[in-house]
């Protein structure tokens, strides 16, 4: 019989607390009973630990090393990042980033009361260090408002998100009057009804939220943030009806959907955040909602997911997937460090539709990558002079992209898994602004180990070159074949 996975699960505060330690007792019950569950309150260095005086809690807390050698699959935090002058009292980014590393899985489910450190006076976080500490850990990060240009729209009712006393205060709260729930109908307090309408719109964002969303018809929705979707899967969205307040009585128009549940497969892991407080008992015990259930499939589906990657990875080489978690990070108008060879290509998008360049372009350049050694194309840096300019693409247009080209990958023969493949959207910036809907698109393809020629839909076949790609004649594609299979 197969082992179960393992999942070391973080509660949001110290037992002494009482009862409340813990945010989401449903949820640890019903993944006790399909996972080897193990509950503690936080993650330390072995040093940390030991300058703990108090022996209660420090039984209460695992060490670094300890999560390693174990081999846990998953980490589960609850509510809380607990942060203190600065600091996570709950795990390092540092660590969180080397687990990830390993090929693992993190999922932070986002309490509402976490929502104050994001604009506390006291300790002067705010939403900029927080991001900053989602970024480090490779996590998806918050959503902010910049400025208010973003809201041209002024609506009578007035609805505070977040206490405005500077700009990096500024998060984007969801609510919806027609689907409101709980006392007083707040209209940040809803329900999703998860019907067939929803799992097909939801399957065109991310095809495994088929598997996410499997015997799931009502989630119930708390205090949700929205998130930055750059290079992200979406796991939950909101209503049609589910609008998006950023302070005062200013609507936001950055995205028209409402995006809460997302997760970043970046690298070699895998991890999740999902705002809202889908799972804490206060919501799960008192209404009819299958956000448990949901949190059991998504750990379920990134689990076979990352197997699958993984199997992928060993038959190409993990190389090309660890180059990736280097931080990438594109300036207006700077060279990038990259150099344009066999392995890079860099494209201008020129003319008023970006999105038909790209498409029309990728599944020619992934076929002559998996020719040759692999390697990925960029859109958006000069090829000239390897300057980033970018590429004006709204929301819409990045889910599009990713669905036709996912779709074109997956005509190319022999076939592919389009877990293999990679298409990433890196913001750029302006000093150290990021620009709205100016972003890098990469497409990482891996090198294959196969003798065989690949070629696209249209049976056309490609290798690499130097100077681009070059497509093939029938006689030297027979030439390629003999040679190939003499060696």
């Amino acid at each position: 019989m197969a082992s179960k996975a393992s999942i070391l699960y973080l509660y949001q505060h110290p037992m002494e607390i009482g009862f409340e330690y813990m945010a989401c007792r449903k949820l640890v019950e019903t993944l006790s009973k399909d996972f080897e569950l193990t509950p503690r309150f936080a993650i330390y260095s072995q040093k940390d630990i030991a300058a703990i005086k108090y022996e209660g809690l420090k039984r209460q807390i695992i060490s670094e090393e300890d999560v390693l050698s174990h081999g846990y699959d998953v980490i589960l935090i609850e509510n809380t990042l607990g942060f203190q002058e600065g600091k996570s009292n709950k795990v390092s980014s540092e660590f969180l980033s080397k687990f990830l590393e390993t090929g693992k899985i993190a999922i932070f489910l986002f309490g509402g009361g976490e929502i104050n450190e994001l604009i506390n006076r006291s300790n002067h976080f705010g939403l900029l260090n927080y991001n900053n500490f989602l970024q480090n850990a490779k996590f998806p990060i918050i959503q902010q408002a910049l400025s208010e240009e973003e809201f041209p729209d002024r609506i009578g009712r007035t609805y505070v998100c977040g206490e405005e006393f500077n700009s990096t205060q500024r998060y984007i709260k969801g609510y919806d009057e027609i689907n409101s729930v709980g006392k007083g109908k707040s209209y940040y307090f809803y329900y999703i009804d998860v019907n067939d309408e929803y799992k097909k719109f939801m399957r065109k964002l991310n095809p495994f939220t088929e598997s996410i969303l499997k015997d799931v018809s009502r989630i119930v929705v708390c205090n949700s943030l929205q998130l930055n979707i750059q290079s992200v899967k979406g796991i939950l969205v909101g209503n049609h009806s589910t609008r998006m307040i950023a302070k005062g009585d200013f609507f936001w128009d950055g995205n028209p959907i409402h995006t809460f549940g997302v997760y970043r497969d970046f690298g070699l892991g895998c991890a999740a955040l999902i705002t809202g407080d889908i799972c804490t008992d206060s919501i799960v015990n008192e209404y009819a909602t299958d956000s448990i259930q949901l949190l059991v499939n998504l750990v379920n589906t990134l689990l076979s997911y990352q197997k699958e990657r993984h199997q992928i990875l060993d038959k190409f080489g993990k190389e090309d997937y660890t180059e990736i978690t280097k931080h990438k990070k594109f300036i207006l108008g700077e060279a990038v460090q990259i150099e344009e060879t066999r392995y890079h290509e860099f494209k201008e998008v020129k003319g008023g539709n970006a999105v038909d360049s790209i498409k029309g372009l990728a599944d020619q350049y992934a076929v002559a990558f998996l020719n040759s050694e692999g390697g990925r194309i960029y859109w958006g840096i000069r090829d000239e002079d390897r300057v980033a300019v970018g590429v004006k693409l709204t929301y819409s247009d990045r889910d599009e992209i990713r669905r036709v080209v996912t779709e074109k990958l997956m005509q190319i023969q022999p076939s592919i898994a389009p877990t293999a493949y990679r298409i990433e959207m890196h913001p750029v910036y302006k000093l150290e602004d990021e620009i709205l809907d100016l972003v890098v698109v990469e497409l990482v393809v891996p090198r294959s180990s196969s003798k065989d020629l690949y070629s696209n839909g249209k049976g056309e076949v490609y290798i690499k070159t130097d100077g681009g790609k070059r497509k093939l004649t029938i006689p030297e594609i027979q030439a390629e074949v003999l040679r190939r299979n003499k060696n």
